[in-house]
Order: C-alpha cells, then sequence, then structure tokens
C-alpha cells in the first residue's frame, strides 16, 4: 500500500510541470493580452446582468462554454 502511495506521489511530481506549461501561453498571447481579454469578458457580463430586468435576461449573461458536452458531467 504504501509502495502505491509513494509511486502515485512520483507519477503526480513528474506530470505536474508538464501540465503546468499547458497554460504558460494560450494561443500565443503575452500575459496582459490575456488579462485584458478576461477583463473585457468580466465588464460585458456585469453590463449585462446591470441591464437584466428578470431571471430570464440574466441567465442569457451567462457565457457559453466552448464545448458544451465536454462541461456535463
Amino acid at each position: 500500500m504504501l509502495k502505491a502511495l509513494s509511486a502515485l506521489a512520483a507519477a503526480l511530481l513528474l506530470i505536474a510541470p508538464a501540465l503546468a506549461n499547458e497554460h504558460d501561453q494560450p494561443n500565443g498571447m503575452s500575459f496582459e493580452q490575456v488579462k485584458q481579454r478576461r477583463l473585457q469578458r468580466i465588464d460585458q457580463m456585469r453590463a449585462c446582468v446591470a441591464n437584466a430586468t428578470n431571471f430570464e435576461q440574466m441567465k442569457a449573461c451567462r457565457p457559453a462554454w466552448k464545448n458544451k458536452d465536454a462541461a456535463k458531467p
């Protein structure tokens, strides 16, 4: 049991840096560009929610997922 846990921990330590590198620069964009894009999306959602007059309009403010099948459990 202990050997299995230590093997799992070692595997996670080897895989973690590889997973972290995937998210360094999405689509070749710099950090500042990604940050500005996210802030613009947040501003758009805030404006949409502020202008909503009922729940249906507020639900329509939710961002659409790129792959809806992957988001479902």
